[in-house]
């Protein structure tokens, strides 16, 4: 997703803003200072005509639920029943239309407005005539091969846009390849902020002191990036002679290609969503589905590090089960604070798995 043009007024004139960077989030500036919401908040306006149906109405509500559930100092206010959208108009307004003079091309963007380095209305706009999927349901999704676009990814994304953060190509993260940037475990996929732009959320605003812990793990990771976006592919087994293994189909999803009894080198992103530094406890097991639970084969265990200033791609030996034929399919997964030891604001993201199949 894009925001087609950043729209910045100042004294009248429309300017145009630029990206810079800040560690690896970025945002725009004014003459070097961060464009952001003076007040620290967002009132974004929901179409009546857009959003009459509750399933896309709450989805739009979770995801800026997402963003005030993140660490920073910023909150976004979501008003329903708005029977008047337009750009331009002094409100921050979302709406859904097939319109190309809007979209160019993409299916969603924000337009935002300055006076200076003051945000003072920001317009998300999604495209009416694509397909979008509302729900968390992994078959659904475009990034498992499903019909729908992720519409809460798309919407964290877009209002990134809204609280002052721009695209980002140099991390897996949410402003760069959002439609797979999704904390998956079975058959279930969640949007979320993520590490890097909470990270950057936090350096506009400010770090809220009520905010509790969140670490999570996915098996997405950063492949290069196209344009101002990141790219994100799976993450990676590795075999025992440090090569990757050979990418397989898995259940109608990308996996991996090893022996049985070998010894391999499996990849997972950690992430720290939360207020500071932790070591969270880490299991990993081998799995005959892809939902991971503590009542799997428990393979190897470990102790990382995790702070809140980037995302660690980590991995870990285990070995393949020696009793699985050739053509089977199993799943090597972990958990993230299995024992509950670390209060978090989101327990959903903390288990993941990558397919593998037997050669």
């Amino acid at each position: 997703m894009k925001n087609r043009i950043q729209i910045l007024i100042f004294g009248g004139i429309l300017l145009a803003a630029f990206a810079s960077s800040a560690n690896a989030h970025e945002f725009n500036y004014w003459f070097g200072t961060p464009i952001k919401w003076p007040n620290e908040s967002c009132t974004m306006r929901l179409s009546s005509v857009s959003f009459a149906s509750s399933t896309v109405r709450n989805a739009m509500h979770e995801a800026a639920d997402l963003w005030d559930d993140a660490p920073s100092d910023f909150d976004f206010y979501v008003l329903n029943g708005d029977t008047s959208v337009n750009y331009g108009n002094g409100q921050s307004e979302s709406w859904f239309t097939s319109n190309q003079y809007y979209l160019n091309g993409a299916p969603a963007v924000a337009y935002n407005y300055s006076w200076g380095d003051d945000l003072t209305e920001s317009d998300v706009i999604f495209d009416s005539a694509d397909t979008w999927t509302f729900g968390n349901s992994k078959s659904q999704a475009t990034a498992y091969f499903g019909p729908g676009i992720h519409f809460k990814s798309t919407a964290i994304h877009e209002l990134g846009h809204s609280l002052g953060l721009a695209h980002e190509a140099d991390t897996y993260n949410v402003m760069g390849d959002s439609h797979r940037h999704l904390s998956t475990n079975g058959s279930t996929c969640r949007a979320y902020p993520g590490e890097d732009a909470s990270d950057g959320a936090v350096e506009l605003y400010g770090y809220d002191s009520s905010y509790p812990q969140d670490v999570g793990i996915a098996h997405w990771r950063r492949t290069g990036q196209s344009g101002e976006y990141s790219t994100h592919g799976k993450s990676r087994v590795f075999r025992s002679n440090g090569a990757v293994a050979p990418a397989v189909g898995v259940n109608g999803d990308w996996g991996w290609q090893v022996a049985a009894g070998e010894s391999v080198e499996v990849e997972f992103a950690f992430e720290n969503n939360g207020a500071s530094t932790q070591r969270p406890r880490v299991r990993y097991y081998g799995s005959t589905n892809d939902y991971i639970s503590p009542s799997d084969t428990l393979l190897a265990s470990g102790r990382p590090t995790v702070s809140r200033n980037t995302v660690y791609m980590r991995r870990q030996r285990v070995t393949v089960p020696s009793w699985l034929d050739s053509g089977d399919v199993y799943f090597l997964g972990a958990i993230l604070d299995y024992d509950g030891a670390i209060s978090e604001s989101n327990e959903n993201n903390n288990r993941t798995y990558i397919g593998i199949r037997i050669e």
